[in-house]
């Protein structure tokens, strides 16, 4: 298999070993004096998502999960991680989202207010959300708290049970 020929479920399969209940994937084969049979595969990289090598090509470890466990790749959207967590490969934890669905369940970056989607404008907090790349303005409300609730049921309005 030359790199540049997809990865069927059947080849992987013969060099992977998955657990879906722990999330851990290990070596069948001997790759390598880095590499044994039993280790776990692939390198955890910035972020905290695992790459896996296969066939020199690399491929992130949940994306290798679901190929492995339903035997085909994830079709119509990426694939999300319930809990946020890159490294959790569990396939409890793994979905399939639309790519703004995806975005949606991402951490929160750091804000002045501490609450994403929440910021100071003038004397009031307004709560925004951004959907398919348009942001909308939910309203502006007196109290950090009123914004962060109405920022809150926006998001479940949009995303449901992808909201953050």
């Amino acid at each position: 298999m030359n790199k540049y020929e997809a990865l069927t479920a059947q080849k992987a399969r013969t060099l992977l070993c998955y657990d879906h209940e722990t999330g851990v994937i290990t070596w069948k084969v001997d790759r390598s004096h880095n590499a044994n049979r039993g280790d776990i595969a692939g390198v955890v990289r910035k972020g905290g998502y695992r790459i896996i090598r296969v066939s020199k090509r690399p491929y992130f470890a949940h994306q290798l999960a679901w190929l492995l466990y339903y035997g085909e790749w994830p079709s119509g959207g990426e694939i999300d991680h319930k809990n946020r967590q890159p490294s959790d490969c569990r396939i409890v934890n793994l979905r399939i989202a639309t790519h703004s669905q995806n975005m949606a369940n991402r951490p929160t970056k750091p804000s002045k207010t501490g609450v994403r989607g929440v910021h100071k404008h003038g004397t009031k907090y307004r709560a925004v959300i951004c959907v398919e790349k348009k942001i909308t303005i939910v309203g502006s409300f007196g109290t950090l708290a009123e914004a962060a609730e109405a920022r809150k049921k926006a998001a479940f309005e949009k995303y449901g049970e992808f909201a953050p």
